[in-house]
């Protein structure tokens, strides 16, 4: 009977085994009792393509938490150690895992490997400095007037952003509003850490006792331009504009839109 229950209880314990080794994570309630990961609490440095980062966070409530706080950890790092702020550490860089339970709650240590050439990149992008796109659409094109981007630009700079000395080409901007993931490399070629898009639309609505009638709208997209992330994202409702000329009306409702949009291109981050 003694030698029935020995054994059993062996194949109990290797099962219990061969179930954790499939686990990148490990949890353990007394850490004393195992051996952490050789990457912790510092990692190899020397590797040619990454950067390697250990972070941890203690006291968790849940893994999910803990993988979250470590991951900020891990970017605070970074920006710290390369003096850039414009370094985005995703998900997809951790390269392993470990965690130990204490009395109910969690240690979550990450490995992230940051990859160098985006060290590269973080390094000769300008942090405050903005590559514009700007597009207005109405019908006449006159009735967009110049003055419009020279407002956007002033309203840009006053937040302490550099403008690019190049802006981004207008016939990209309809591709740029729906996927601005596509065209942020103009913005690193200019050496900018954003990108930003504003475009002001008016269309002619009607005609009445001799009066012209147009709505206007106004909107804006703030991305980085590292990984194309949409920082911040702006869209005005419909304005109206009136006057006895159908060019002037259709002015009216881009300068009330341009009014609408303003205050929020204000407060942008740098």
């Amino acid at each position: 009977m003694t030698r029935f229950l020995l054994f059993y209880g062996m194949l109990f314990c290797l099962g219990s085994c061969l179930q954790c080794g499939g686990n990148r994570s490990l949890h353990v309630s007394d850490a004393t009792s195992v051996t952490r990961p050789a990457w912790i609490p510092r990692p190899n440095r020397e590797h040619p393509d990454y950067l390697y980062v250990t972070a941890v966070c203690h006291d968790q409530n849940g893994l999910q938490s803990g993988r979250r706080c470590a991951l900020s950890s891990a970017q605070r790092q970074l920006k710290q150690e390369l003096g850039a702020e414009n370094v985005q550490v995703k998900g997809s860089f951790v390269e392993d895992e470990y965690s130990e339970k204490r009395g109910g709650k969690l240690d979550v240590w990450l490995l992230v490997a940051y990859p160098r050439a985006e060290i590269r990149n973080a390094e000769i992008l300008v942090q405050n400095r903005v590559l514009l796109g700007y597009v207005c659409q109405a019908d006449p094109p006159s009735a967009c007037a110049s003055e419009f981007k020279e407002r956007i630009e002033q309203t840009v700079t006053t937040t302490g952003m550099e403008l690019a000395p190049s802006y981004l080409p207008e016939e990209m901007m309809t591709t740029a509003r729906k996927q601005p993931e596509s065209v942020v490399h103009h913005a690193k070629d200019a050496e900018a850490a954003k990108l930003l898009l504003v475009g002001l639309d008016a269309e002619f609505i009607s005609e009445m006792d001799g009066e012209f009638y147009a709505k206007g709208s106004a909107w804006f997209r703030l991305v980085d331009a590292l990984d194309g992330k949409i920082l911040q994202t702006f869209e005005t409702g419909e304005v109206k504009g009136g006057h006895y000329s159908k060019e002037k009306a259709l002015r009216k409702a881009l300068e009330k839109a341009l009014e609408e949009v303003s205050p929020a291109l204000s407060t942008l981050p740098k």
